[in-house]
């Protein structure tokens, strides 16, 4: 009998150990979610998903004699989620929704970065190749960009946006200006 316990009570005592060491996940890059979207679908238009821009607006000044030349690189992030509700019905916020394939939609003078981006004239200046365009592990699209400086004295203003079906995010806005020389 003794035997026996002694037998039962081992595994009981590691189980909860082996389960918290099956389940942690080291990622490559820490802080970071994992991000495949070979699997990833294109998103419902059902009222209970949304794409929310969580990227501040940022607003850049080229010197004068940068008129012309790049400017950036501009990172803008989308949280993709699904409205959750609570055992009452109550709204309980938002869970992040993995794998969700994304179109970018940008606005704005960009120069060609020669990648494969470029051969689309509608994804030019895009950073972020086609093979990652869903969201990530937490339910989070980035997508980096490059502008233009405008003219001296002018501006000009970035912007991009993504969708999934017809679901569209609030688009993320860039405005750059050159400055004139000083005299």
């Amino acid at each position: 009998m003794r035997q026996t316990m002694k037998a039962f009570v081992m595994p009981m005592i590691f189980l909860p150990f082996s389960f918290i060491t099956a389940c942690s996940y080291q990622p490559e890059d820490p802080g970071q979610c994992k991000l495949i979207c070979g699997s990833a679908i294109i998103g419902g238009n059902n009222p209970e998903f949304s794409i929310v821009l969580k990227t501040a607006k940022i607003t850049t000044e080229c010197g004068a004699t940068a008129a012309g030349s790049p400017s950036g690189p501009y990172r803008a992030e989308f949280l993709i989620g699904e409205a959750i509700k609570d055992q009452n019905g109550a709204d309980a916020g938002v869970r992040p929704v993995p794998n969700i394939s994304v179109e970018p939609i940008i606005v704005g003078n960009r120069p060609t970065v020669n990648n494969e981006n470029d051969t689309d004239s509608r994804y030019k200046g895009l950073l972020t190749l086609k093979d990652n365009w869903c969201s990530d592990a937490c339910g989070v699209v980035t997508m980096d960009t490059v502008g233009l400086c405008p003219a001296v004295g002018g501006s000009d203003e970035l912007s991009i946006q993504v969708h999934s079906g017809a679901l569209f995010s609030d688009p993320a806005s860039f405005p750059i200006s050159t400055k004139e020389p000083a005299t």
